[in-house]
């Protein structure tokens, strides 16, 4: 299977990482633009651009989503599926150019904790359960179809730190 992966954060690199393991066809990672982060201003590519570049995968970093220009490159990719992990929403013009469709790792039990910082809010409200969800992506911040769910027993000790990492490596 033809893959374009998109991501941008820590959360999204054991999936990276196992796309990479597998015998799919991973064509191009998609990522955030490199920003001026810390005290010194200095110009930081994101993590997963980091790493698809040690793993030797062609890097788009599109400013607008919805260019023709982005919307071309993507198109020209010819993917079967795009695999979306801590990025941002997609625009219709983007989530239809794969010809299976658009699917999302994200960390809650949909339809619980929809939208940003779930662990966060899964840790603040007490919950003792939390998983992951494997959903077909919508017009609708995570709204799509679910695909598959996995549970997790939340940990006395887990705080947003481990309990983020445990939840990537699930997802993954």
């Amino acid at each position: 299977m033809r893959i374009v992966y998109l991501g941008s954060a820590d959360f999204s690199l054991p999936t990276l990482r196992s796309i990479d393991k597998s015998d799919h066809q991973l064509i191009a990672i998609v990522t955030h633009p490199d920003k001026i982060a810390g005290r010194g201003k200095v110009l930081t590519p994101s993590i997963v651009k980091i790493e698809g570049k040690i793993l030797g995968y062609p890097i788009l970093e599109p400013i607008n989503l919805n260019s023709e220009e982005t919307i071309k490159l993507l198109k020209d990719c010819s993917p079967d599926v795009f695999v979306v992990v801590a990025f941002q929403k997609l625009p219709d013009s983007i989530l239809n150019i794969p010809r299976i469709g658009s699917i999302n790792l994200h960390p809650s039990l949909l339809p619980i904790y929809r939208g940003a910082a779930p662990i966060q809010w899964s840790l603040l409200n007490g919950d003792s359960n939390t998983g992951i969800s494997i959903i077909e992506l919508s017009s609708k911040i995570d709204a799509g179809n679910i695909i598959f769910q996995k549970k997790y027993k939340i940990e006395e000790d887990d705080n947003y730190g481990t309990l983020s990492n445990k939840l990537s490596k699930i997802g993954a």
